[in-house]
């Protein structure tokens, strides 16, 4: 039903309740039953790494719980494993005056956080000609998209060779040549300090 009269262009509002999870459940407009609640995503590691694998082959519907720091990457790790056709659904606020749900397909919601971070990136004042940017965990490449006209240049760094595949084409199709895609991790940068 609630899919129903989302197509139809009514908005759905959850009636607050105990739990944000059902809210964000009923609210949706996915498959309701059954559902997998995962609570919050580790943040990184062995736990991780299993975690995101299982969500691509769950027939159902997953919850996850993320903080609003982590989100984008975890939407950019999600649009890895789980391809970018599937749906979600972000729910934000929920029962609050700002609540707030971005439907539509991984690529899609992907698209739109990245666009947020863009955002917040030119409002930075502390970005000069010269610089030299790392964009750690770059994803999609759209962050150093964002920053790379300001800058001298970007060093983008992701873990995922698969990801910066799709940053590359990304840039490319933006005619950006000053932004340089590494595998890797923080660590193992090869910048120097206050660059």
């Amino acid at each position: 039903i609630v899919r129903q009269a989302l197509d139809a262009g009514h908005a759905v509002v959850p009636v607050p309740g105990a739990s944000a999870l059902l809210a964000a459940v009923v609210g949706a407009g996915m498959p309701m039953v059954p559902f997998t609640f995962f609570g919050f995503v580790p943040r990184s590691g062995r736990d991780r790494e299993t975690l995101l694998p299982q969500l691509r082959q769950l027939p159902h519907t997953a919850v996850l719980y993320e903080s609003p720091a982590r989100l984008h990457r975890l939407l950019v790790d999600l649009l890895e494993h789980c391809g970018g056709p599937r749906g979600v659904v972000v729910a934000r606020e929920l029962t609050k005056m700002h609540e707030t749900f971005v439907r539509g397909t991984l690529s899609e919601v992907v698209a739109y956080y990245d666009e947020r971070v863009i955002e917040k990136m030119a409002d930075s004042s502390s970005l000069e000609e010269g610089m030299t940017v790392a964009d750690i965990g770059t994803g999609t490449g759209f962050v150093s998209a964002g920053v790379a006209p300001r800058v001298r240049r970007v060093v983008a760094v992701d873990n995922s060779p698969a990801m910066l595949s799709v940053a590359r084409k990304n840039l490319d199709a933006l005619g950006l040549g000053n932004v340089e895609l590494m595998v890797g991790e923080m660590t193992t940068l090869p910048l120097e300090s206050a660059s």
